[in-house]
């Protein structure tokens, strides 16, 4: 990788360190307020292995992450990750494999970073442990320097010269498109931290030149120009804001309907569930003309949904009326029937 690249993807890691916790600290104003609106800061560790070159010199070396999570439903999360590393020559003689060690056999590192865009597709979103599927689209920049020593999390250096698959001489770096699948589990340990493992294989595009180094030394022939990576990590995420699934602006630990949105109509609006018939009538909230108050049955417009205590409208209560029907107009006593003539 040219130093103007490295210089830049070293600035671009330098602002992601700083954007994701402004973002995060944005993000809890607004997380119970969306469907599965949380957002998270996670830490990974592992490993990764280079394959699928004309020879197996990759060592199994080490690489790590920071990823800003946000979910964008219970079952869906965009994960943006910022990965680095390294991996080794693991040969002492030509042609012989490396398989899985992580025995450095040569004095050449290969420097790894990795900015990664994806989505993961949780199984089971309700769960303390749920398995999970993903993919992520982003880029492998790499640079093979040589050094005795063990390099640092972002060491850089002069790339090594040696040569490609056609045998043409090139600095040793470059930057490939790469697609990663991955599957995992994740673990929730508390309403705020989650652990996770993941397994991914990524596949690069593009990558024609000795990614390990060994073709300085023992020539064109050994050009290990690998086009895909294993990678195992474990990950911690700490989250941001309350969770609330069906984002109804109630928090999934105080949700007694978490997969179900509340209707904000006033009427009991703290316990998450919505009530559809709110006075328990039988005739559906948004039918009903009284929703708050109940229909009185009694046989006389009982489909509206309000009660109708005076149903003759003689000034009487239907339920001191001893006759609730008398027509309109008549003068009637204090039990509500008609006066008598002349009284």
């Amino acid at each position: 990788m040219p130093d103007p690249v490295a210089r830049i993807v070293r600035r671009l890691m330098l602002a992601a360190l700083i954007a994701i916790p402004l973002l995060l600290s944005a993000g809890t104003s607004s997380a119970a307020l969306l469907p599965g609106g949380r957002t998270g800061l996670e830490l990974t560790g592992g490993m990764i292995k280079l394959q699928e070159g004309s020879w197996d010199y990759s060592t199994v070396d080490r690489l790590a992450g920071l990823s800003l999570v946000r979910e964008l439903a219970p079952s869906w999360r965009l994960q943006l990750a910022l990965r680095n590393g390294f991996v080794g020559a693991g040969v002492a003689l030509p042609g012989l494999d490396a398989g899985w060690t992580s025995d450095v056999k040569q004095p050449f590192y290969t420097l790894v970073t990795q900015p990664m865009a994806g989505v993961d597709f949780l199984f089971s979103p309700a769960a303390a442990l749920s398995p999970f599927i993903g993919a992520g689209l982003g880029l492998t920049s790499w640079k093979v320097v040589s050094r005795d020593d063990e390099p640092g999390w972002f060491a850089t250096g002069e790339a090594v010269s040696g040569y490609d698959i056609d045998g043409n001489g090139h600095a040793l770096e470059g930057t490939d498109l790469t697609l990663e699948v991955r599957l995992g589990t994740a673990w929730r340990l508390t309403s705020r931290l989650e652990l996770n493992a993941r397994a991914a294989y990524q596949v690069r595009q593009g990558n024609d030149r000795d990614d390990i180094g060994l073709s300085s030394i023992w020539g064109p022939d050994h050009v290990d120009a690998n086009r895909s990576a294993s990678v195992a990590m474990i990950g911690i995420t700490w989250w941001l804001g309350d969770r609330d699934g069906d984002g109804d602006g109630v928090p999934d630990d105080r949700d007694l309907c978490p997969d179900a949105r509340e209707d904000l109509d006033g009427w009991n609006d703290l316990d998450g569930c919505p009530d559809l018939d709110n006075d328990h009538d039988g005739i559906p909230d948004d039918q009903d003309l009284c929703p708050n108050l109940p229909e009185d049955r009694d046989g006389f417009e009982d489909e509206d949904g309000c009660p109708d205590l005076d149903n003759d409208g003689d000034g009487v209560r239907d339920g001191r009326d001893l006759c609730p029907d008398t027509p309109a107009g008549t003068p009637v006593d204090d039990h509500g029937c008609p006066l008598e003539a002349g009284r």
